[in-house]
């Protein structure tokens, strides 16, 4: 984020907006450095690391929305005069990295998936019986669900710390629902 010119004032909201920029810039210039080196993890790590980093990587998505909402889009820079254009630039250039950052982490869950279902399908020309697809199917199927559910739960983990008591139940509720959701998928 570019500094104020050298000798140039600047009222007290705007110096409070783009601390709070500078704030929310360097908690996302973590995230891409955690995000990268998740990445380079991947690519040689065994399927248990694998589902451990895309556990971290969901939790890390979630945070980075957070941020992109209170840490981006909540500093208003309306009113702002002095360093109203910085705070416009900035806002600007970091939500370009938010979207980049969200393209990249697609990319590696993505990556993951693959080495996930690696080894797991029949050697190609193998033929398997329709009860051993259907089986395979199901089994496909509640891998995808508890997935999201991870996903989900990560998400209500960063939710939790801002929330209101309102918001606190309403997430305890939707925890219960996913749990119960769990234990069927157990069952």
């Amino acid at each position: 984020m570019a500094s104020p010119k050298k000798g140039a004032r600047m009222s007290m909201m705007s110096a409070e907006s783009l601390g709070k920029l500078a704030q929310s810039e360097n908690e996302l210039h973590d995230m891409e450095t955690r995000v990268e080196e998740i990445s380079t993890q991947v690519s040689t790590a065994a399927k248990e690391e694998v589902a451990a980093l895309k556990t971290e990587l969901a939790l890390i998505e979630s945070k980075a929305k957070q941020l992109e909402g209170k840490g981006v889009d909540d500093v208003y820079t309306g009113e702002l005069h002095s360093g109203k254009q910085m705070a416009k630039d900035a806002k600007k250039d970091m939500l370009a990295r938010f979207e980049r950052l969200y393209t990249r982490i697609d990319k590696i869950f993505a990556d993951m998936k693959s080495i996930m279902s690696e080894g797991s399908s029949p050697k190609k020309g193998a033929r398997m019986s329709v009860q051993s697809e259907e089986s395979l199917g199901k089994l496909a199927q509640t891998n995808l669900e508890l997935s999201t559910m991870e996903g989900r739960v990560a998400e209500i983990a960063a939710e939790l710390p801002a929330a209101s008591k309102d918001d606190v139940a309403k997430l305890k509720t939707e925890l219960a629902l996913i749990e119960s959701k769990a234990k069927q998928l157990e069952g």
